[in-house]
Order: C-alpha cells, then structure tokens, then sequence
C-alpha cells in the first residue's frame, strides 16, 4: 500500500464515522422529540378520560335524581 492509499482510506473512514456520529445525534433528536410528544398526546387522553368519566358520573346522577322525584310528585 502506498502511503496516499492509507491517506485516503483513513480520510474516508474519518467521515464514515463523523456521519454515524450526525445521524446518531439526529436520531437522539427525533426520539426525544416523539417520546416528548407521546408524553403529551398521553396527558390529554388521560385528562380527557377524566372528564368523560366525570360527564358520565353526572348524567348517571341526574337520571337517579330525575327518577327519584319523579316518584314522588306521582305519589302526591
């Protein structure tokens, strides 16, 4: 091998490795950035089921309430 043949393939390896090294950190980017977004998609559909079961409890409440003097202005 010639000394420009060892020149060039350390060159090239170099960059190989530097390229590895952007994508990774563009990759380590990207994932942060969804696991970030999942967090928050996960905390709206957390509070969302919260408010659904809440909305559900109080029309359960309303139709016992309904029912329950319902009967009493039938019996007066």
């Amino acid at each position: 091998m010639f000394p420009e043949q060892l020149a060039q393939w350390r060159q090239a390896c170099e960059q190989a490795n530097d390229w590895d090294q952007a994508s990774e950190k563009k990759l380590k980017e990207a994932t942060q950035s969804e696991r970030k977004k999942n967090a928050k998609l996960q905390n709206d559909l957390e509070r969302k089921n919260t408010a659904l079961a809440e909305a559900a409890a109080l029309l359960v409440l309303r139709k016992k309430y309904n029912a329950l003097f319902e009967d009493h202005e039938d019996e007066s």
